[in-house]
């Protein structure tokens, strides 16, 4: 017989933002609820990239103490690489279905910053979404 009360850790969220102040938000959010940085994927083009943060910015400079406040842009400065080209193959790959891995490179062509996680339980899921949705997040549903 199988359990109805059965509520499994639900899979990953991702969202689009559409500036850097509400991915920031968003990002935030994330780290007040004990989320660490390894638990936190964040995507973003390298023309957005190097609009926001600049090279010598200190946000990204690894050696500057605003590191401990930066946020974002400390995220970004670890987890942004590679070509857009690539995002769709890595992200297919990995599970992703393709309509929705074409939908974020051309979010992140027109300059859009993707922030997406594993929620810990059902609770922080529908918390994130629903203050992710407030900061004008586009969630990106998984099939």
């Amino acid at each position: 017989m199988e359990n109805s009360d059965y509520n499994p850790v639900p899979e990953t969220v991702h969202a689009i933002f559409k500036t850097k102040e509400r991915a920031e938000k968003a990002y935030d959010e994330l780290l007040t609820r004990e989320y660490n940085a390894n638990e936190i994927t964040v995507l973003i083009s390298d023309e957005t990239k190097l609009l926001h943060f600049p090279k010598g910015s200190p946000e990204l400079d690894s050696g500057s103490k605003t590191l401990e406040k930066a946020g974002l842009g400390s995220a970004i400065g670890r987890t942004v690489g590679g070509l857009i080209s690539e995002i769709v193959g890595t992200l297919t790959g990995s599970g992703i279905s393709e309509q929705h891995a074409d939908h974020y490179e051309k979010s992140l062509k027109e300059g859009g910053i993707i922030i997406g996680f594993k929620p810990k339980t059902v609770e922080d899921r529908i918390e994130i979404i629903t203050a992710w949705n407030e900061s004008g997040g586009r969630q990106v549903h998984e099939d």
